[in-house]
């Protein structure tokens, strides 16, 4: 793989079958702090966070009837390469889990007080929200090199995630189900997520932090404005422009 920086790695979309998305023009938004927002303009890329690192312990778990259903069909269990031979639960925290990396954007016609209050709650009002949409998010990621980025909207409840027949025979893809499945009384978030898997060691050739690993991405694309805490300060704001044009980021249109 073609490495650009020690940080981050080319990715382009792709449409996984098992995956729905709203339609193109559907506003989403993500909240953050402006050392994180700045981080990521600097390295034009978007930081996607290691699934066994969320807040949320039920992420990437499967349901009791699932993962017996799973721990069956493997059977004897997978040897991986580094030797080990470890059963479906034993293999899936081991290997799958810490490989597999989300970015989390929130799906809404406007930016909304919960999500400001919930997402950036530490940040005493210096944070900003990027607005942008399904089509720019999947545009964004046009390298064409992996990984592979898939994006889809998360289910909430029992009744979203109950599949119709066992997952053998359902045709679904086992290992990416987990990560697009939550409890309901997340579904105020109404969640779309990006995801990408890369191998641990290959994460450790990217300079990721212990938390996750920056995805190249085409920000000029990605951002269609940036919207700042509607409780910051008139001097916050002149901030937000003066590094969006340090960045060469002057065409992009600030709210408040």
């Amino acid at each position: 793989r073609r490495i650009l920086s020690k940080n981050r790695t080319m990715a382009y979309y792709y449409k996984h079958p098992d995956l729905i998305l709203p339609d193109d023009d559907c506003v989403i938004w993500r909240y953050m702090d402006l050392s994180k927002f700045q981080s990521m303009i600097k390295e034009n890329a978007i930081f996607f966070s290691k699934a066994d690192k969320q807040a949320d312990k039920q992420e990437g778990e499967y349901s009791e009837e699932m993962l017996a259903e799973l721990k069956r069909e493997w059977g004897n269990g997978y040897k991986s390469d580094d030797g080990t031979t470890d059963g479906f639960p034993e293999w899936h925290n081991r290997k799958e889990k810490p490989s597999r990396l989300i970015s989390c954007w929130s799906a809404s016609p406007t930016e909304t007080q919960r999500r400001w209050a919930e997402y950036t709650a530490n940040t005493n009002t210096e944070s900003v929200s990027i607005r942008s949409t399904i089509e720019r998010l999947k545009s964004c990621f046009h390298e064409p090199e992996e990984p592979v980025v898939w994006i889809g909207e998360v289910r909430y409840g029992e009744e979203e995630n109950r599949l119709d027949q066992p997952i053998s025979k359902s045709g679904v893809n086992p290992f990416l189900y987990p990560f697009f499945k939550k409890e309901e009384t997340f579904r105020w978030e109404n969640e779309i997520r990006a995801t990408v898997n890369i191998a641990q060691k290959k994460q450790a050739k990217l300079g990721h932090s212990s938390n996750g690993c920056y995805v190249k991405a085409d920000l000029k694309i990605l951002i269609e404005s940036v919207w700042i805490n509607p409780q910051s300060s008139i001097n916050f704001r002149a901030q937000v422009e003066t590094m969006l044009a340090g960045y060469n980021f002057r065409s992009v249109q600030i709210h408040q």
